[in-house]
């Protein structure tokens, strides 16, 4: 009944978290709907995206390309993003995160000065590729570090998956001279860091252990 390319589109939409096909069905009839230049618009910032946008060796979260800032630490020039450049943040406490969201959702809260580190999901979601390779550079980052006084702060969901993740990273990272701590359990038990609300955030993080 819709012609090929217009099920093309439908099919690349439903690859998106949460995107169902009636979704993805809207989707493409919206932009089917859209003037020209609104469409041309669209089509060349999802090229700027894919182009210019970027992820920090340090830290995998995303920076823009042609604003960011150089690493000459051991002879590399490797860009940077805004949070492992900035002089002012606290460079020897890391806040692990499963995803980029939780990022936005700390820096809301306006309390937190220390850096990050992406997992990129949970150790049931993860494939042993992407596992050993985002411990190994997080490891990797710690022995690099300057600082006496370190801080692992993991910051994962209260859920089943986040405690096993947790307690699988707090294994393979022991170490007298690092300090590993949890946001306090103000979090609702099974809830995502991503959508807490910011006095609970706040809370969580000031009281972590």
């Amino acid at each position: 009944m819709l012609p090929r390319q217009f099920q093309n589109l439908i099919k690349h939409f439903t690859k998106f978290p949460s995107i169902g096909s009636r979704q993805a069905t809207r989707f493409v009839f919206h932009l089917l709907r859209q003037p020209n230049d609104q469409f041309t618009d669209f089509i060349n910032e999802l090229a700027r995206l894919k182009n210019e946008i970027k992820i920090c060796p340090n830290c995998f979260f995303i920076f823009d390309s042609f604003n960011s800032v150089q690493d000459k630490k051991n002879g590399k020039e490797n860009k940077i993003c805004q949070f492992c450049s900035d002089p002012k943040r606290n460079q020897n406490i890391i806040c692990i995160v499963e995803k980029e969201a939780d990022i936005l959702a700390i820096e809301k809260t306006g309390h937190y000065d220390g850096t990050y580190h992406i997992l990129g999901g949970n150790i049931y979601t993860l494939t042993e590729e992407s596992e050993n390779f985002i411990l190994k550079n997080l490891k990797n980052r710690l022995e690099k570090s300057t600082g006496k006084n370190i801080e692992l702060i993991l910051a994962l969901n209260p859920t089943p998956e986040g405690d096993a993740t947790a307690s699988f990273i707090s294994r393979e990272l022991k170490n007298p001279n690092i300090k590993i701590t949890r946001l306090a359990r103000g979090l609702q038990r099974g809830a995502d860091v991503e959508y807490a609300d910011h006095e609970t955030l706040t809370h969580a993080i000031k009281n972590r252990q």
